[in-house]
C-alpha cells in the first residue's frame, strides 16, 4: 500500500520533525512532545517513556498529519540507532499475558497501530493512560539476540491520557 509507505515515517517521528517540547526523556515519567514537520504542518503528538537502563523508549503517539492515527511504539533511546524487533511483546508488571498488539516493523524500531478491523493500539493506549506499574518489551535483534526492556511507568500518565486524547478530538 503506497499511501503507507508515506505514513510509516510519520508514524515513527521522522529525523525532520521539530520537537516542540526539549524536555529530556528520563525512566520512571511519561514525557509529553508535540512534533511538526519542518514546512508543513504535519505532526503529532508523543508520550514518551525511558527504558529503565535508557537503551529504549515506548511512545504512545497521536500523529495528524494525514488523519489522526494512534499507534505504539518501542523504538532504540537514541535517534539513529537502528533496530530490528520482531517479534516484539508489550507485558503489564506481574503478567505473562501480552498487551494484544499486531507490531509492524520498521528500520526505526517496531510500532503497533488500529488496523481496518481492529483498534488494538487504541485499547492498549487507553489502558496506558492510567496504569501505574512495570511494563516489559519482549523482542529480538538484527542478530536474533533476546532484547528484554523493563519500563517503569510510574509517573506522567497525564501525559499519555493528552496524547491519546490527541487522536480522539473531533
Amino acid at each position: 500500500m503506497p499511501f503507507l509507505s508515506v505514513l510509516m515515517p510519520l508514524l515513527l517521528q521522522a529525523t525532520t520533525a521539530t520537537p516542540v517540547d526539549e524536555t529530556p526523556l528520563e525512566a520512571g515519567h511519561w514525557i509529553l512532545r508535540e512534533s511538526r514537520e519542518r514546512g508543513t504542518g504535519y505532526g503529532g503528538v508523543s508520550a514518551s517513556l525511558l527504558s529503565n537502563d535508557g537503551a529504549y523508549r515506548l511512545v504512545v503517539r497521536c500523529d495528524f498529519s494525514y488523519g489522526r492515527d494512534i499507534s505504539i511504539q518501542f523504538l532504540r533511546a537514541r535517534r539513529g540507532d537502528l533496530i530490528t524487533a520482531l517479534p516484539a511483546a508489550l507485558y503489564r508488571q506481574g503478567s505473562n499475558t501480552a498487551v494484544p498488539l499486531v507490531w509492524e516493523q520498521t528500520p526505526a524500531g517496531v510500532f503497533a497501530r488500529d488496523g481496518e478491523d481492529d483498534s488494538e493500539a487504541s485499547t492498549a493506549a487507553i489502558a496506558l493512560q492510567d496504569y501505574v506499574g512495570g511494563l516489559r518489551v519482549d523482542a529480538m535483534d538484527a542478530a536474533n539476540h533476546p532484547i528484554r526492556a523493563l519500563f517503569d511507568a510510574s509517573a506522567g500518565q497525564g501525559a499519555v491520557r493528552l496524547a491519546t486524547s490527541a487522536c480522539f478530538q473531533k
